[in-house]
């Protein structure tokens, strides 16, 4: 399916934090986007000022007449009633994770994966990308305070656009895949090991930065890793 085709989704759990992500960013590309959930919350609040539609109640009659794709998360069991309705009707039904990873195989591609952290480095990696004045987009696992958002959005709708994103199942011949630093339990070895991939290139040390050593270690960390995958 070419999601650059589709007029309309619903999603199906569309106040989960992934969920929510992936729907702005429909919504911001011009597709009618409509879903449902179970109880109401400030985000699912926010996405209705945003213009998203959204029901609280298992009814089909309050289903879109007309729906290209369906974005289901499991957090909603397949006895829901809108569910069947969908699948009765034989329209497209697609896990988020699997969404994300269509949108996410059309660009270059930092994805965090691991036990704990994920949101908090991904949220960190596209703030310096942002600062940095790189052109991205990020699907992020929480509400960003810098931002007030869980989808930062780009400037223009550009195919270098980076994406940031803290699913792990994200796939795509372009994906890069990084884990949570404590993972990493040598930084040293670990910068370098991965400073011969860089040709004429001096590893900034960062030191003027008023920070903790072990952050300015992790900024340089991802300087190195965001300069190896965007040669």
């Amino acid at each position: 399916m070419d999601l650059n085709q589709i007029k309309s989704v619903y999603f199906l759990g569309i106040g989960g934090i992934g969920m929510s992500a992936l729907a702005r960013y429909f919504k911001r590309n011009g597709v009618n986007v409509t879903g449902y959930d179970k109880t109401s919350t400030p985000l699912t609040v926010q996405l209705i000022r945003e213009g998203i539609e959204i029901h609280f109640e298992e009814k089909t009659d309050q289903i879109p007449k007309e729906v290209d794709l369906v974005v289901w998360t499991p957090a909603v069991p397949k006895e829901n009633a809108v569910y069947k309705e969908f699948m009765q009707q034989g329209i497209p039904i697609k896990k988020r994770s699997e969404v994300l990873g269509e949108i996410a195989s059309e660009f270059t591609t930092i994805a965090v994966a691991g036990t704990h952290g994920k949101t908090t480095i991904s949220t960190f990696i596209a703030h310096i990308l942002r600062t940095a004045g790189k052109e991205h987009m990020a699907f992020l696992g929480g509400i960003s305070k810098n931002y007030g958002t869980n989808f930062i959005e780009p400037s223009i709708h550009s195919p270098q656009s980076r994406v940031t994103g803290h699913e792990s199942r994200l796939t795509g011949h372009e994906s890069r895949v990084t884990d949570h630093g404590s993972r990493v339990t040598d930084h040293g070895s670990w910068i370098t090991g991965h400073e011969s991939q860089l040709t004429n290139t001096t590893v900034p040390s960062f030191s003027s930065l008023p920070t903790s050593p072990s952050l300015r270690q992790l900024i340089r960390i991802t300087w190195i890793y965001m300069t190896i995958t965007t040669k």
